[in-house]
C-alpha cells in the first residue's frame, strides 16, 4: 500500500489523477522528457472507476532526482505548453474511403461462416447426445 511506504525504491509521490486516461497521459509526456515513471493502482482505478477517489485514483511516481523537472513538465501539460497551436495541422493527410461492395461480400461471407458454425454446434451436440443415450443402452445389456 501507498500509505505504508511513501518512498518505493526512490521513487516519491508527483500527483495523483482520478481518471486513468489522464494519468497515462501525463505519464507518457514525461517518460517522452526521459523521466524515470511509476503508476500505482492503475489497473485498480480502471477496474473500479466508480470507486476511483475512494481508491485514492492514479499515483504516479517519479525518481526523486526527477521530481523538480516533473513538476515542472506537470504544469507545461496543465497550462496546454504541449498542445497543438489553433490551426496548426498534423504531419500527414488520414482519408478514408469505404467499399460499399467489399463490405457487402464480408458481411454475406461473415453470415454463411456464423450460420455454418451454429450448424456445426448443433450438430455435435445431437451426435454427443446420441453417443451419451448409445453408451447407456450398452450398460444396461
Amino acid at each position: 500500500m501507498w500509505n505504508i511506504n511513501s518512498e518505493r525504491g526512490g521513487f516519491i509521490l508527483l500527483e495523483k489523477f482520478i481518471s486513468p486516461v489522464e494519468a497515462d497521459i501525463v505519464a507518457g509526456r514525461l517518460q517522452a522528457e526521459g523521466v524515470a515513471v511509476m503508476l500505482l493502482d492503475k489497473y485498480m482505478v480502471w477496474n473500479n472507476l466508480l470507486q476511483s477517489q475512494a481508491l485514492g485514483g492514479v499515483k504516479i511516481l517519479v525518481k526523486r532526482r526527477d521530481l523538480e523537472i516533473a513538476r515542472r513538465i506537470l504544469e507545461d501539460v496543465r497550462q496546454g505548453g504541449y498542445s497543438p497551436e489553433p490551426g496548426e495541422q498534423s504531419g500527414g493527410k488520414t482519408e478514408v474511403t469505404y467499399n460499399k461492395w467489399g463490405r457487402i461480400l464480408l458481411s454475406t461471407v461473415l453470415q454463411f461462416v456464423m450460420s455454418q458454425q451454429t450448424l456445426c454446434v448443433r450438430w455435435l451436440i445431437l451426435c454427443t447426445a446420441f453417443l451419451v443415450q448409445d453408451d447407456g443402452a450398452r450398460e444396461d445389456k
